[in-house]
């Protein structure tokens, strides 16, 4: 997951010190238990800084012109979701919050979000 992580970082063009300040005040963990729980507009733009806002229109753009990062960015999440399956078969909740509130996890809700996965 971490070479297909850096790969499509790269081609964003975008720092991987910089994830951390993508989102606002919403845990990563906390989007994903409200989406998990079926509820409506879990995320929305207000809850990205600046840099998230333009970072997600980014990708919502890149991710409906360009073949080659749609796929990179599937696989991505497919990786990223094989990942949480399996804590979930264990029923290791904590590392389920560890992941999603990683640098990692912002960068899966972001992407997820800005293609419309969690609307």
């Amino acid at each position: 997951m971490e070479t297909l992580e850096n790969e499509l970082l790269d081609t964003l063009k975008f720092d991987y010190d910089r994830v951390n300040s993508i989102l606002t005040d919403k845990k990563p963990s906390a989007v994903w238990e409200s989406y998990y729980n079926g509820e409506d507009q879990v995320i929305t733009e207000k809850d990205y800084s600046r840099l998230g806002r333009r970072l997600f229109n980014t990708i919502k753009t890149r991710y409906s012109e360009n073949r080659s990062f749609r796929s990179l960015t599937n696989k991505y999440l497919k990786s990223f979701e094989e990942i949480i399956n399996n804590y979930q078969k264990t029923n290791d909740e904590n590392k389920i919050s560890l992941l999603l509130d990683s640098e990692s996890g912002i960068l899966f809700i972001l992407i997820s979000h800005s293609i419309g996965k969690l609307d």
